[in-house]
This record gives structure tokens, sequence and C-alpha cells, in this order.
């Protein structure tokens, strides 16, 4: 989070009218008023909630006016999408203000997880979490901002109706349908394509042109069920994967960045077979680590690039696998791309 108390080093004029109201010229930011009231300016005014999107912000600037301001509360409450059910309303939060300056600029940091929490729905009857399966395209999050003297009361404010903002969720652009466009498996070594050598009989192993579900649990948890590689390797269990975000020292790459757990809620994540998962980031890339044999284009892959294949038609990166005590690595490498809706 951060704040930023500052004078902004504007035009302020005061001057009295007969009943030596006191009355304060404001210019900046796109605001031009004279006023006594407080007044406060919701500079971010709606947004969407995206659920494989992980970062969000808002920002507000309160201007005291002449009035004894001390604190500003921004309460949370959402109407679900379908519905349209109203949930509680709860303090998410709440700012100290210094009412000797001219303005104070609020600038907020939050996930989509920081706004369920403490939001209960009655159906289902349960807490909402970081899963947020309960909501729908059409979601709104609503967040009212209350303005308070320093005796703990609701202060007059101009444009009353400014005083909140809205956020609509919509769909994990990530989750659905995704064809394997390129796979690669090495068993102990050995990489298992036609017609190099593989210790299993019945391999090469290629499952390019079989399908994948990415499903979603929250804004930044993606999950990959049901098969471990190819469809021969099928498992009742689903493989998570956390989206981060781009290579900001490299603005013009567009790919977020995956995660793979080793551990979930302290518990070893789940594995097909063998003891335990191999990852990139626990286990190394390249001649130092696990996988350390040459793939496209030469590097470990991790990653998602969003409309990869033209808009909409989403590219993930997976390189993960796993070890057994008993023999050594198996490692997979595979690309997949969207299926348009």
């Amino acid at each position: 989070m951060k704040k930023f108390n500052y004078l902004l080093g504007l035009l302020m004029a005061v001057s009295f009218f007969a009943c030596d109201e006191e009355i304060v010229t404001y210019e900046e930011d796109a605001i031009d008023f004279q006023t006594a009231d407080a007044y406060i300016k919701v500079v971010t005014e709606a947004n969407e909630l995206v659920e494989g999107q992980s970062d969000y912000s808002f920002r507000f600037i309160m201007i005291p006016g002449v009035e004894d301001i001390a604190k500003v509360n921004v309460y949370k409450k959402f109407i679900m999408g379908g519905t349209q059910e109203e949930t509680n309303e709860v303090l998410a939060y709440s700012y100290d203000i210094d009412d000797t300056q001219l303005s104070t600029n609020i600038e907020e940091s939050f996930r989509m997880s920081d706004l369920v929490e403490g939001i209960e729905v009655t159906d289902p009857e349960s807490v909402l979490d970081t899963i947020v399966d309960s909501l729908v395209s059409g979601t709104i999050c609503i967040m009212r901002f209350e303005v308070l003297r320093s005796d703990g009361s609701a202060a007059n404010t101009t444009d009353e109706d400014a005083k909140e903002m809205r956020f609509t969720y919509l769909p994990n652009p990530f989750k659905g349908t995704y064809v394997v466009t390129y796979s690669d498996y090495w068993r102990i070594e050995r990489q298992c394509i036609d017609p190099g050598p593989c210790p299993v009989s019945d391999l090469p192993i290629d499952w390019v042109g079989e399908t994948r579900i990415i499903g979603a649990l929250n804004d930044t948890a993606l999950t990959k069920g049901d098969f471990w590689g190819p469809n021969d390797f099928a498992w009742d269990g689903e493989m998570i994967f956390y989206v981060g975000v781009n290579d900001a020292t490299n603005p013009t790459d567009s790919s977020l960045r995956l995660t793979i757990p080793t551990e979930i809620n302290g518990e070893p994540a789940p594995v097909f077979s063998g003891s335990r998962i191999l990852t990139v980031e626990a286990d190394g890339c390249g001649a130092a680590g696990s996988f350390n044999h040459n793939r496209v284009p030469g590097q470990c892959d991790v990653m998602v690039v969003p409309d990869a294949g033209g808009p909409g038609v989403h590219r993930i990166y997976l390189t993960y696998g796993y070890f057994s005590d008993g023999s050594g690595e198996r490692e997979f490498y595979e690309i997949l791309q969207k299926i348009g809706d």
C-alpha cells in the first residue's frame, strides 16, 4: 500500500462571505471549484476485475475545505451476478487525514483475494475466501467512501454521488480448453521421441493434438487436471500453477511468469507418480539442474503469453516433472494454445 500526504503547491485563495464562512479555491487534477465543505475526488471511478489478473489499485483525493476532517473509511460489498444478491458491507481500508494540508492523495494497491476477504453470501452459506467460484460474470464490487470529522460524525461533502467506485468481475481470460501444439518427454535422462531411444517399450510419447482444460481457483491460481503429460498418463488430480507478472526490465515482453508450487497449504503438491514433483524453480534449469536438456527454444519455459495466437488465443508453456527415488527424473514439456470460444 502506498500513501502520499503532501501539499500540492496549487492555487489556494482564502476569502470570506458576509457570514464569515471561509472558502477554499482548488485547481488541480481536473478539479476546479470553490468550497467550504469537504470534497473527496475518487479518481478511479470504475474498473474490471479479471480472475487471472492479480494486481489492482485505486486512488482518491481528500480536500478538507474548512471542515475538521480526520478520517476516510472505505467499505466494500458485492452484488452477485445472476442472483443479484447483495452481500454484507465490510470495512476495507481506513485512512487518517491531516486537515492542515490542502489535500491528501491516497493510492492503494490490492488483489482480488483482498476484496473477497470478510465477504459473506447466503447462497452458498459460506465466507468467500481466495477461491472465488461463487463469483460469476457481472458480479460487482462496490467500494463506498465515508468522510468523518474528528468527533466521528459524518462530514458534509460536495458531489455525494461520486463517493463510490465499482469493479465489475469478468471471467478469467486464461480459463478454457487448450490444444497441445508441442510435447516432449524425458525419462531418466533419455528423450522419448521417435527415433530417439527410450527405456520403455511402448514409447515414444507424443501428445500433440490432445486437449486440456485449464481452470482457475482465484486471481492467481490456475489448474490443469486429469492428465500428467499425455492421455496415457491419466490421473484424478490436478496441477496448480500461479500466474505472476511480466518482466518489468523488458517492457516489450508480454509474457506472464508461471510458478508451479511444490507445496500447497503446507502439504506436498499432488503428483501423478513418483516421490515428489519437480519444478524449474525448486530443482533448477540447465546444466546444474534437473531440467538440463535443450528444449525449444533452449530454455525451461513456464509462462503464459496472452493473445500469442491472436486476440483471446493465449498460449501456455509448461515445464514440470516428477522424481522417483528408485530410478530418477521424468520431465515433461508442453505448449498449449487456447481454442477460441
